[in-house]
């Protein structure tokens, strides 16, 4: 198998040194005055910025002098317009876009601080499996809100998980960054690309995915979650290898090597593994039920950022669950071949 050109864009907010420049504006009424640049994808140099009207700092994304195309800038405009699609607490606020009096595109967005999920793991290996579920079911939420809004990742991954916080104080806000290889769910692609290009980072990507698909849905999503999930209590990803190749070799034939963790908690995980989409879990929400209400069975009711789990979006009024007066929490939520995390896991009453 040939080695292919993959489509993906590293985090925008990976640390990179400041360099002195020039103060330089961009905007209508010079708006935004770049102030220094604070991370850097294959697409483009991020930026802390001074929005002069409305007094306040932000991030701004600016296309590469060598990628000044139609396609690049098309591209750029596009990972705008996804992102400005998906409402929710887990995401990047779009502010606004626009095109530098050097035919650049740029995006205006919420300007955030904090380490990537990728530099807590690489520190710390192995998480804990309450903080790990803790801290990612914000982005399971996140991706359910950008499903129900039609629009798929398809680059999930610890790069572009973000832990922000507010010059170190109160709790951690999980966000979601970089929707630069995006899709609308039942419709068009927010840009062009050659048939049986591979979007995304090899690593995460669902078997649909890796073979080129171009049809691929939420579930491509819901994979890497679960991939993601797995490298945060495990310290590596599921699979690995030193080609690209041998690395799709992997994903399409071998099975992830269990992990020795609570069983309804893996038996969640595996589900999202699966090989086939349609055995996994049908979307980001269907995922984030099952692992909320896992974590609820565990005696805990809000995740990483102190939202209530009980009241999460993912869960319909409806079909919130409920304590009994037996002292567990019942998981309804979870399905049916999801062994039952009553048998494993004791709530005090």
């Amino acid at each position: 198998m040939p080695e292919p050109a993959f489509m993906t864009d590293t985090s925008e907010y990976a640390t990179v040194p400041p360099t002195a420049s020039r103060r330089v504006r961009l905007g209508p009424s010079d708006q935004y005055e770049l102030i220094e640049p604070i991370g850097e994808g294959a697409m483009g140099m991020v930026w802390r910025a001074r929005d002069t009207l409305l007094d306040i700092d932000v991030a701004i994304k600016v296309l590469r002098p060598e990628l000044d195309t139609p396609w690049a800038t098309q591209r750029l405009l596009a990972e705008a317009r996804a992102a400005a699609r998906v409402r929710h607490r887990g995401t990047v606020h779009i502010y606004a876009t626009g095109i530098t009096e050097e035919s650049r595109g740029y995006i205006v967005m919420e300007l955030l601080q904090g380490p990537s999920l990728e530099q807590v793991i690489d520190e710390r290996g192995r998480l804990p499996v309450i903080e790990a579920v803790r801290l990612l079911l914000p982005i399971v939420s996140a991706t359910g809100a950008a499903h129900l809004a039609g629009v798929v990742h398809r680059d999930i991954k610890p790069t572009n998980i973000l832990l922000a916080q507010n010059e170190g104080r109160g709790p951690v806000r999980p966000k979601l960054l970089d929707f630069g290889v995006a899709k609308l769910m039942h419709g068009r692609a927010l840009f062009e690309v050659e048939p049986g290009t591979v979007l995304g980072t090899p690593t995460y990507m669902s078997p649909e995915q890796a073979l080129g698909y171009d049809d691929v849905d939420g579930r491509c999503d819901v994979w890497a979650l679960c991939a993601v999930l797995y490298e945060m209590v495990y310290g590596a990803p599921p699979f690995e290898a030193s080609s690209y190749t041998d690395l799709v070799h992997a994903i399409l034939t071998r099975d992830p090597q269990p992990l020795d963790i609570d069983r309804a908690l893996w038996a969640v995980i595996e589900r999202g593994l699966a090989k086939e989409a349609e055995a996994r879990w049908v979307d980001a929400h269907a995922l984030g039920r099952a692992l909320a209400s896992w974590l609820l069975a565990a005696g805990y009711e809000h995740d990483v950022s102190h939202a209530a789990v009980r009241h999460s979006s993912m869960f319909p009024p409806e079909s919130i669950p409920r304590e009994r007066s037996s002292g567990w929490r019942i998981v309804d939520e979870l399905d049916a071949t999801v062994p039952s995390v009553r048998d494993h896991i004791p709530i005090a009453g």
